[in-house]
């Protein structure tokens, strides 16, 4: 791994390490340091949004140093999948939003180890229905995005460097830890469901050209959710228990057993179980849908999924599906939802 720094954005909240140089089993694609605030809504899940709403896309960055000049801030917000995914032109589209600091807060100080002081930067955003539109979605689709992020300063000969435009960024989350991904999707289900269609993207991540890339859908056995992920599930409005939404709340469990049948299938064709070879081209990200037979569980069942995107051998990206079993009379209560953002 190349020398990140001292900026950089972390993979996990948790544990003794400083998620820089030993992310221990913390993954890319999963940063808890990129979230989704509503101004308005407290109790709002920190991964998901609404359209036509004022919200804000939060970075946390740390710093090895005790301090660092001229911090500049860049996020991104694309339909979700798991790598090169269509930009929103509500946060900008490929270009994103971008944040100098140099005049609010410099320099950034922050201690080299935890518990760390971390320069927490908001960007102003408001979803629109036309995000839908753009990619090719009805009015009446859940909506779902990927946040990307990256930090550098511009101070001295520099601590990371600006992902230019135009054409979309290329962003190595896995590689770079000036980078950010955050990309985790929450699915609702029913046991009047015989099966789950989960639609995503899956892009070329690099610059240009067209090159080879491995799709891999797999059931994590002994999945790994910290504390506050765990918590924000059961206060949510699937499980929580609460007069005014309908139906009944449940106890979150994590399944027993894994899912009987897990595929994917690339740009409308038949789904297919392990590795799937796909030719994708720069800017021109393709459909992809998770096929998962639903098994019989209890409300509050979670199952976790991911989507692993790899070019020879390396990741490039991926996502993330928390399968939840929940009651039957609240799923009905709110579908369709609104256009949104898990």
């Amino acid at each position: 791994m190349p020398d990140p720094g001292n900026l950089y954005i972390r993979w996990s909240e948790t544990g003794s390490d400083d998620n820089r140089t030993d992310p221990g089993g913390a993954v890319a694609y999963k940063s808890k340091s990129l979230q989704i605030i509503n101004p308005n809504d407290p109790n709002q899940d920190d991964g998901r949004a609404l359209t036509g709403v004022d919200q804000q896309i939060r970075v946390k960055i740390d710093s090895l140093q005790v301090a660092t000049p001229n911090v500049v801030v860049q996020v991104w917000a694309c339909a979700w999948g798991t790598a090169g995914q269509p930009y929103l032109p509500s946060a900008n589209g490929a270009q994103g939003l971008s944040r100098d600091l140099d005049d609010q807060l410099n320099p950034f100080t922050a201690n080299p180890a935890p518990p760390a002081q971390q320069l927490t930067v908001d960007f102003d955003w408001r979803p629109r229905n036309s995000d839908l539109t753009s990619i090719g979605e009805p009015l009446t689709a859940p909506l779902h995005v990927c946040l990307y992020a990256n930090c550098y300063s511009t101070a001295g000969q520099g601590d990371g460097a600006q992902v230019p435009p135009p054409g979309p960024p290329v962003i190595n989350v896995a590689s770079n830890r000036h980078h950010g991904q955050r990309n985790i999707r929450v699915f609702p289900v029913v046991n009047a469901m015989d099966r789950a269609r989960i639609r995503m993207f899956s892009g070329n991540p690099f610059a240009e050209g067209e090159a080879v890339f491995v799709l891999q859908a797999a059931e994590l056995e002994r999945p790994r959710l910290d504390k506050d992920a765990l918590k924000r599930l059961q206060l949510g409005r699937w499980l929580r228990d609460d007069e005014k939404l309908p139906g009944h709340g449940a106890k979150l469990q994590l399944a027993q057993e894994t899912v009987p049948e897990l595929g994917l299938a690339i740009g409308g064709e038949k789904s297919r179980k392990g590795p799937v070879e796909v030719s994708l081209t720069a800017g021109e990200p393709q459909p992809v849908e998770l096929d998962v037979a639903v098994p019989e569980a209890k409300p509050g069942t979670l199952h976790v999924l991911d989507v692993v995107h790899r070019h020879e051998k390396g990741v490039v990206g991926g996502a993330s599906v928390l399968l939840l079993t929940v009651d039957e009379e609240r799923y009905a209560a709110f579908q369709p939802e609104p256009a949104a953002a898990v």
